[in-house]
Order: structure tokens, then sequence, then C-alpha cells
């Protein structure tokens, strides 16, 4: 320092110190290393403020999207920058954050969802984030893989309700369909499932459930069940029947399929199978209590009813049995059975017992009793069959009885006329030989 009046003094001097920011960071990820061809995923981005005294504003950066990759519609966009403002413009190929503030050490993120259109590794870089208070900082990059048939399929499964039924017999067939993808909804999920011989769409077709807004085309009396345009969220099922019948007995192996769906290719099939069968008609039995009744005598007439099918209830149990000539039904009937909802009918003086309307459990059986009499002498034979609705006719029962002219009356037990007539003999002989001994004693006396 210097002055006219004087010359040149002492110098003085100081310092300062200018620091400039570090610049903010970056880093990027896509939610999947893969998509499938038009399929969606989250790129997300990560900046953080390295300085630990300085808080920067004007945070920004802009990303330009590589070729076949675009801006979903809708694009998602997220942020918990502050002061942040995103431009993600569905179906652009470009993300931009502008004027966004970071604390000092402070972070925040950016998500955007974006569309793979076509296939193949897409490498995405992101230009240098910067920020007011400092220069460019280093870009980033991150890659996700498109792909062609990444999507899996559709996934069924199928199962009869029944695994035996009755030739004319109807079950339900269940169908559950799943969508195995955890993040990717399926549409216009169907199949065709074609019924095998002797296998056909019930009347009525009793269609029950639903599937995500599809279409159950299932014809009464048709041979086959289809579904079309349905839709599955990701990871999510549905599940629906159809009844069928069978007309033709025998092992029927029914394959559904393969399930389809828009975004994947087809799927595998499903298969069950039901065995069809001509169910074994119900039993009959029967037995006259006595073997030998005299003219005008009364017994009783049993019928026992057997179901012979280990898995399969029996309904419309029934029989009628015409008595042969000289036995009618007696009156009283004492008609009695324990056969469920059963209606026997048996009048007094007629000619036929008939059972109809039962109902025999899986190797159940049942019983009825009805008295008859014996109007003519001889040998009666009475044979009588049962049906049932699911099985039509079963084999013939018979059953004998002999009634007979009798010098003594022969009443409710197995002893037969000969066994009477001999007691009947020799209570005369016993007669004659007492009338012998009495003849003797007068004459001696006479003498």
């Amino acid at each position: 320092m210097d002055s006219n009046e004087s010359g040149p003094g002492t110098p003085a001097a100081a310092s300062i110190t200018v620091r400039v920011a570090e610049a903010p960071t970056i880093a990027k990820a896509f939610e999947d290393a893969t998509i499938p061809l038009n399929g969606t995923t989250t790129l997300e981005f990560s900046l953080t403020n390295p300085n630990a005294n300085t808080t920067l504003t004007g945070v920004s950066f802009v990303d330009n999207l590589p070729a076949g990759l675009v801006v979903a519609t809708p694009n998602g966009a997220q942020t918990d920058c502050a002061s942040g403002t995103i431009a993600a413009t569905a179906g652009s190929s470009s993300i931009s954050l502008f004027g966004a503030t970071l604390p000092a050490n402070a972070s925040c993120t950016v998500s955007v969802n974006v569309t793979g259109t076509t296939t193949g590794t897409k490498v995405n870089t992101t230009a240098a984030v910067t920020s007011v208070q400092s220069g460019p900082g280093l870009p980033a990059s991150a890659s996700v893989t498109v792909g062609a048939a990444v999507v899996a399929p559709p996934t069924i499964s199928k199962a009869f309700e029944d695994a035996t039924i009755p030739v004319g017999g109807t079950t339900s067939l269940v169908f559950t369909l799943s969508n195995p993808n955890a993040r990717t909804s399926l549409t216009g999920v169907g199949f065709t499932d074609a019924l095998p011989a002797g296998l056909v769409v019930a009347t009525p077709n009793g269609v029950s459930g639903s599937c995500g807004g599809g279409t159950v085309a299932a014809t009464a009396g048709g041979s086959s069940i289809r579904l079309t345009g349905a839709t599955l969220p990701a990871g999510g099922s549905c599940t629906f029947s159809v009844n069928v019948t069978g007309t033709t007995s025998g092992t029927k192996v029914n394959t559904s399929g393969p399930v389809d769906s828009n975004e994947s290719g087809p799927g595998a099939t499903a298969s069950a199978s039901i065995t069809v069968g001509a169910v074994a008609a119900p039993t009959i039995a029967k037995t006259f209590r006595d073997d030998i009744i005299p003219l005008n005598g009364t017994t009783s007439l049993s019928f026992t009813l057997r179901n012979p099918n280990p898995a399969m209830s029996l309904t419309g149990v029934g029989f009628v049995d015409n008595l042969p000539a000289g036995l009618v039904v007696a009156t009283p009937n004492a008609a009695q059975t324990n056969c469920a909802s059963a209606t026997v009918t048996a009048t007094s003086g007629g000619s036929s017992i008939s059972l109809a309307g039962a109902t025999l459990p899986a190797n159940g059986s049942c019983t009825v009793s009805v008295n008859v009499t014996g109007k003519t002498a001889g040998k009666k034979v009475n044979t009588t069959a049962a049906t049932s609705i699911e099985s039509g006719p079963g084999s013939p029962a018979s059953a004998s009885i002999t009634v007979r002219k009798s010098i003594l009356p022969v009443t409710g037990s197995r002893i037969s006329s000969y066994a009477a007539i001999a007691l009947t003999m020799l209570g005369l002989g016993g007669a004659l030989i007492v009338m012998s001994h009495r003849l003797a004693r007068r004459r001696r006396r006479t003498v």
C-alpha cells in the first residue's frame, strides 16, 4: 500500500479455499431380468448426494431408452425426489427428471414402467446426472432381455366327481385352470375337450362355476366341451364343471387341451378317466315259513332283497310276485317291510304281491313279508325277480310250498302230514289195546 505523502507501506496477506461440490451419483436396475415380447417391467433409478455438507439442487438426468424399449402405457411413473419433475410420455423412448433437490448425504428414487417391443437384450445407459452445484456425474447402465416366448402357458387339470357310473348315469366333470406366471396376466385362455366315445354332455348340462369372463360351450347331448376368451390374472386360477352321461360301458379316458392363451404358446393336456359299467341288479331270495300247510291254511312268505354293488346305491327297487294258482294273499295280509321308501301292495284274497320304490344302499339289504293262504291242494312253485332304476331286472328266485288235504289240522310248524298221520295211527293202536284188555277182564268175571 502506498500514498502521496509516504513511501510504500508493509504488505498484508489472506487466503480462501474454493471447493467444488461432488456430482450426484445414479444407479439403475430393471425389476425383471427377462420379459416377454410386449411384456412390461419397472425401470428404477436411484440418485444419491455424496456431499456431507452440501445440498444439491436442480438434480436432473435424461435416459434415452434403447431401440425396442418404450415407456409403458400407463407409465406408472413415481418419485420421492423432492421438487423433482418426471417426464415419461407413454409410448415414447425417453425418461427425464428435472429440478430435484437432494440434501447432504441423502438419496431418492425414480421409477417408470417400460415395455419391450422387439426381442433381444436391451442395454440402457442413462446420461450423466447433474446438479446446479456440481458438474455432471458418471452415467449408469442396466439391461433387460425381451424374449418371444418366455410367458408360461396356463395349466389345466380335470377330474370326474365319481370314479364309476352306470350306463345312462350322470356325473360332474370338473376343470381347474391356473396361470403360473407371477407377473403376467393371460388373456384369451381356452381349450377344447373332445369327450371319448360313450360319454356325452348331460341333459341338462349342469354348467357350474366360471372362468375369468370366458364362455363355456357344452351342448346337451354333444361330444365336446369348450372354453374361450377367459382371462387369468398373474398367479390366478378358475374352476368350472359340466355334467356328463355315460352311454356305453367301459373305461373312458378323457383328455382335454392343450390349453392356450394370447400371451403364451400352448400348454400341456390334462386327462381323467371314468368307468361306465352295467350296475349289478338287486338280488332276491324268498322262503315260505312252512314247507307244508293244510288246505285253507296260512303261512308267511318272506322276500330278502340285497344290493350287490359295493359303491353304488340302487333306487326304485321293486318286484312283482304273481302267486301260483291255488295260493292267495291271506286275510289279513300281515304285510311288513323294512325297505327304505318302499310301498308294499298285497290285497287280501289277491294273487299278487308287489314292492315299489325301495332304496338299497351299497351292499345293503332289506326284507318284505306277507301272509298267504293255500286254496287248492298240491305243490306251489313261486318265482320272482327284482329290478332297480340303475340296473334293470336281476335273476329270479323261487320257493315252493305243499298244500295238503289232511284229517288232522297242521298249524304253523314244520311237522309233515305224514308225521301227523303216524301219530294218529299210534293213537288208534293204543285204543285197540285198551279195549282188548277190558274185554278179557269181562270174560274172566263171567267165568
